[in-house]
């Protein structure tokens, strides 16, 4: 009688696993289904919207037309993004052993060692542990890595 139980229960979990698994697709073509409504609707909302665009009488908007790139001038002289075309000033972006990474920005960034032209007509220098020298017709100025931070303000005694 044992094994007659033990066949019967296990056909019961095989049966309960499969009703899951069949409660768990209709679930989902359900979904489908309203997904597929929502579609078709959609559809047929922009269908009669366009028809009745197409039907309606009026005239497009009237543009004025204007000649080349005049009307977009102030941007072209700004830059994209408020940057300003042309020359931008060098900073430093790290050192390497007798390298420094310098550049405008980040993306343009190139590795120069002592004695090298950089873009604009400089010349490297010098390059110290946290900042290069750099020189411009016999005008030397110092680009750092990372800034020093101020000295604290004495204070004048007053509470």
């Amino acid at each position: 009688m044992r094994p007659y139980i033990d066949l019967l229960k296990a056909y019961l979990k095989k049966w309960e696993t499969e009703r899951y698994l069949e409660v768990l697709l209709a679930v989902l073509a359900v979904l489908l289904l309203f997904q597929g409504v929502r579609g078709v609707s959609a559809m047929i909302q922009a269908g009669t919207v366009l028809r009745s665009l197409e039907e309606s009488n009026a005239a497009p908007p009237k543009r004025a037309v204007s000649d080349g790139v005049e009307p977009y001038r102030a941007m072209l002289d700004k830059g994209t993004f408020g940057r300003v075309p042309g020359k931008q000033p060098l900073k430093v972006f790290g050192i390497l052993g007798d390298s420094a990474l310098i550049g405008s920005d980040p993306n343009s960034a190139k590795l120069y060692s002592i004695n090298a032209e950089l873009p604009g007509g400089e010349k490297l220098v010098e390059i110290g542990p946290n900042s290069v020298v750099l020189e411009n017709e016999e005008k030397e100025h110092t680009l750092t890595v990372f800034p020093v931070p101020a000295a604290p303000k004495a204070n004048s005694g007053a509470p």
